[in-house]
């Protein structure tokens, strides 16, 4: 029994000294350091689709901007919410005022790598005095690829008062015209950019006999919505040339055509 009494004051003794310890002796910092809260983070998402063939990341902006050549060209895409190719042929030359036999040159097919074509219209032939026959006109370009396709106007031919009249672009350049007055003399004009058809010469015999106005280019274009085409490629431009006129050595020469040409608007 005493044996057993002493082992318990002991325990008990040995029991207070560790609560003594465990409240004077610092808990360690981990047990007792704060947990902080959990917050959700935003979602680091792609951005914006951008523009045109879906610019990832918002760095695809659409400048709108009107672009257009009167020679061959390359036009790179760019970022776009539609963008509408247009073609033009060339217009062709007028006939000149003269007995020699002939007339005015064609005017050069313009194509896109796309497959818009627009054909160039045909010379004009030329007047001849000495008979007083005035020259036929030339038919406009054939227009095809597009979806819009509009062939080219002929040049002046009849009624009178549209003698030697170059064709007019559709929606583009307008024709070339023959020198005006009670008695013209004089060499035709030049059709305007892009497509339109040269204007026939006259020589007053009397009457008045003129050249055949040149053939307009023809005319075609399509509207590409965004993701049609891929940012940054590109797309070749052929643009045909306008064809000169009879030239009449001392003579009154038919009016040249007007080149044709390629048109990119982007918006």
């Amino acid at each position: 029994m005493k044996f057993c009494a002493f082992a318990f004051a002991t325990l008990a003794r040995a029991l207070l000294l560790a609560g003594a310890l465990a409240w004077s002796t610092p808990a360690p910092a981990f047990f007792f350091a704060p947990v902080a809260p959990f917050v959700p983070t935003p979602s680091s998402g792609g951005g914006g689709g951008g523009g045109a063939g879906g610019g990832g990341g918002g760095g695809c902006s659409v400048t709108p901007e009107t672009v257009t050549f009167s020679s061959s060209n390359t036009f790179t895409v760019p970022c776009f919410n539609s963008l509408k190719v247009e073609v033009w042929g060339g217009g062709a030359g007028a006939g000149g005022a003269t007995n020699l036999p002939g007339g005015g040159t064609n005017g050069g097919q313009s194509s896109t790598s796309l497959g818009q074509d627009a054909g160039g219209g045909t010379g004009g032939s030329n007047g001849a005095p000495g008979s007083e026959a005035n020259g036929p006109a030339g038919a406009g370009g054939i227009a095809s690829g597009g979806t819009t396709n509009i062939s080219g106007n002929s040049g002046g031919g009849t009624p009178r008062s549209t003698l030697g009249d170059g064709g007019a672009a559709p929606n583009g350049g307008a024709g070339g015209v023959p020198p005006g007055g009670t008695e013209p003399n004089g060499e035709g004009s030049t059709g305007a950019f892009p497509g339109g058809g040269g204007g026939g010469a006259a020589f007053y015999d009397p009457p008045a006999i003129y050249g055949g106005g040149g053939g307009s280019g023809a005319y075609v274009s399509e509207t590409y919505t965004a993701g049609q085409l891929t940012v940054g490629s590109t797309i070749s431009c052929t643009v045909g040339a306008g064809g000169p006129g009879f030239f009449v050595n001392g003579g009154f020469s038919g009016g040249p055509g007007a080149g044709g040409g390629c048109r990119f608007t982007v918006n």
